[in-house]
């Protein structure tokens, strides 16, 4: 389990993470947690936090409340396809978080950029 540090804005990473495989999850949220490094935030991560015998919505309890201690949510290109991932965008809107979309190849993170 990490600890969250204080003090810098934190970026809550948001994405796609049922039927995806282990690896394809971690390869993508560490994505996201490089851009949200690269653009100045202390990259808040709901994998890390998160047991894999969790209930979806045990999982999901403990992912708002994660996202509540966020300044923005950065939204993974898959986020759209995510049950779990659109109700993180629906809080964000209902208070008014900044959202913020990447786009970039599952590759290479060479690519990344905002949308």
């Amino acid at each position: 389990m990490q600890t969250l540090k204080e003090g810098k804005k934190k970026a809550y990473i948001s994405g796609k993470v049922t039927g995806l495989t282990r690896e394809e999850v971690l390869a993508n949220f560490k994505q996201g947690e490089k851009v949200a490094k690269d653009l100045g935030y202390i990259p808040v991560v709901p994998i890390y936090y998160i047991t894999e015998d969790e209930t979806w919505e045990g999982a999901m309890k403990i992912a708002i409340k994660l996202q509540m201690g966020c300044d923005v949510v950065l939204h993974l290109n898959n986020w759209e396809d995510s049950k779990g991932a659109v109700i993180e965008h629906q809080v964000a809107q209902m208070v008014n978080m900044p959202i913020l979309l990447i786009n970039y190849p599952v590759a290479s993170m060479n690519n990344a950029f905002l949308s």
